[in-house]
């Protein structure tokens, strides 16, 4: 499935733009609760590109809005983010693919 090989690249280009961030992560407030780190905003941005040149669909990103669209990319680039900004190695990129309600594929990469 074509789609489940961009979905694998998409999480390795996110997975190592965040390890060249892990090291010093820059993290500003989004929320009241909710932190974000440069890593995220990058990740998220360089899958949104890689995806959108490679598919016509839509994108939905927690950092970075979403494209309408279906099927539609639902892409976190750093689950795990409190993890992350501490320095504990327990964090993850997850990718989906959507159809209406329906999963079609799922990527979780552990950089």
């Amino acid at each position: 499935m074509k789609e489940l090989k961009l979905a694998i690249r998409a999480a390795k280009i996110a997975g190592n733009i965040v390890k060249e961030h892990f090291v010093e992560p820059r993290v500003s407030v989004k929320g009241v609760k909710d932190v974000v780190t440069t890593a995220d905003v990058e990740a998220e941005k360089s899958v949104k590109e890689f995806l959108l040149e490679k598919t016509d669909y839509g994108f939905l990103g927690e950092e970075t809005g979403e494209k309408d669209g279906n099927p539609v990319w639902i892409v976190d680039p750093l689950d795990g983010t409190r993890p992350f900004c501490f320095g504990i190695p327990n964090f993850s990129t997850v990718i989906a693919l959507m159809n209406g309600g329906d999963t079609l594929l799922g990527v979780v990469y552990n950089p």
